[in-house]
């Protein structure tokens, strides 16, 4: 799309790296999130951090997924209910890293 000039608006570009990530092509998904929010063409959406987030973890890769939340926060997108779930999800069902958790929380109690 990039390449042809057409520029993806939020919603394709959340239904892109949604459908990559869920088919396990995180680190596609992320190069192409990338490109075009650096580009500027497109709002921050947490639909597509989220998403990012998501994938991230599902791989495994919670340093990726902390990167894009702090990302995320930096560009003026404020994570949401999802972004945070999907992390805690992480930390205690499947790593069971419960002071990462609980730093996680205080941080989401704090509006961060």
């Amino acid at each position: 799309m990039l390449d042809k000039g057409i520029r993806p608006d939020n919603n394709a570009c959340g239904a892109l790296a949604v459908g990559l990530c869920d088919g396990g092509k995180v680190d596609l998904a992320y190069e192409l999130v990338i490109g075009v929010i650096s580009g500027r063409q497109f709002e921050d959406s947490t639909l597509v951090y989220n998403a990012l987030i998501c994938g991230f973890c599902s791989a495994g890769r919670i340093d990726k997924a902390l990167a894009i939340m702090s990302f995320m926060r930096r560009n003026g997108c404020r994570p949401d209910l999802v972004s945070y779930n999907v992390l805690l999800n992480y930390f205690y069902c499947d790593e069971f890293m419960f002071e990462e958790a609980e730093k996680l929380l205080t941080k989401m109690e704090d509006g961060e």
